[in-house]
């Protein structure tokens, strides 16, 4: 199976790029990193095509901010970059990510026993999500579809076919990126958790 790793990074947070390293370092598979779209810089009439206002339901009741802009189409690059490099999954992160070395192998092996090319398997940070169907089981970690998926987006394993379903249907948006993972009656593509 082909994997490559992508580190979402803001070039000017200059302090964080100690953290980049240690984290490009710590992951199990060759890693690049990914310039952020920098919210701050944007130009609102650049993505006012793309950014519709209660395009999907259930509605989003809140204006999106800058940095979460940047956030989603940074997510978007990545996903493009997992079709552009021919890759089965890639494994998408944000600079700020901690990692266990050790664990996060496990937890990768682990995913990496489900349909990947079609899924989309979070990493959460916090282990917020109800547990539904288990996929697959190593010692004290499950592999599992969440009856709702949780907040958040810093750790990911996206399949190619799931990159290209969230690329399609992302030409317009009007969420984070996190709230629009939600939505799997929209995305249809599977939703999975370590």
């Amino acid at each position: 199976m082909k994997i490559s790793g992508f580190v979402i990074h803001l070039k000017r947070a200059v302090s964080r790029q100690a953290q980049v390293e240690k984290l490009r370092a710590a992951l199990p598979v060759q890693s690049r990193i990914i310039e952020a779209v920098d919210g701050l810089r944007l130009q609102q009439t650049n993505h006012a095509a793309i950014r519709v206002s209660g395009l999907f339901d259930p509605n989003y009741p809140f204006e999106l901010r800058n940095g979460e802009i940047g956030a989603f189409l940074s997510h978007r690059a990545c996903w493009q970059a997992i079709l552009d490099e021919g890759l089965d999954a890639g494994l998408v992160l944000e600079d700020d990510v901690a990692l266990d070395q050790d664990r996060f192998a496990r937890a990768l092996a682990l995913a990496c026993r489900a349909d990947v090319s079609e899924s989309y398997i979070r990493f959460p940070v916090i282990g917020r999500e109800k547990h539904g169907r288990t996929v697959a089981v190593d010692g004290d970690m499950k592999l599992f579809e969440p009856r709702m998926v949780g907040l958040g987006a810093q750790a990911q394993l996206v399949g190619k076919n799931a990159a290209r379903r969230l690329l399609s249907v992302t030409e317009k948006y009007d969420r984070p990126v996190d709230s629009l993972l939600q939505l799997r009656w929209m995305t249809h593509v599977p939703m999975l958790a370590v």
